[in-house]
């Protein structure tokens, strides 16, 4: 895993809400999130996407080579949790396994990545 937890705060899910116009109340509606089994707002996936990216070019360095990212969504990631990554060769040809973390431990999202061996123009 890595040394940098990137918390997620509503703020987050509000501007991606903006950028996206999806609006769903269980994004931000924290009146609505309450009545809810998740009991607050949760992200919206792209945004566990996002960040699973940023690992990998911040803390991988892959910058400009990150071609894919797949994701299956395990646990809802609410608002003020701390998300870390881990990301780990899988096969051949820039394959990588990877899986983000709340600040419990459990895991919110797994899936693969797919590397280029160069950066991309």
């Amino acid at each position: 895993m890595t040394d940098w937890p990137c918390t997620i705060v509503q703020e987050d899910i509000n501007a991606y809400a903006e950028v996206s116009a999806d609006f769903n109340p269980i994004h931000v509606d924290p009146e609505f999130a309450r009545t809810t089994p998740y009991g607050t707002t949760i992200a919206h996936g792209c945004i566990v996407g996002a960040v699973v990216t940023r690992h990998l070019v911040e803390n991988m360095g892959f910058a400009g080579r990150v071609k894919s990212v797949k994701l299956k969504f395990i646990a809802p990631v609410r608002a003020g949790d701390g998300l870390q990554c881990a990301a780990e060769p899988e096969g051949q040809g820039g394959a990588y396994k990877v899986s983000c973390f709340n600040q419990r431990n459990e895991t919110v999202a797994v899936g693969s990545a797919s590397i280029s061996d160069r950066a991309m123009s």
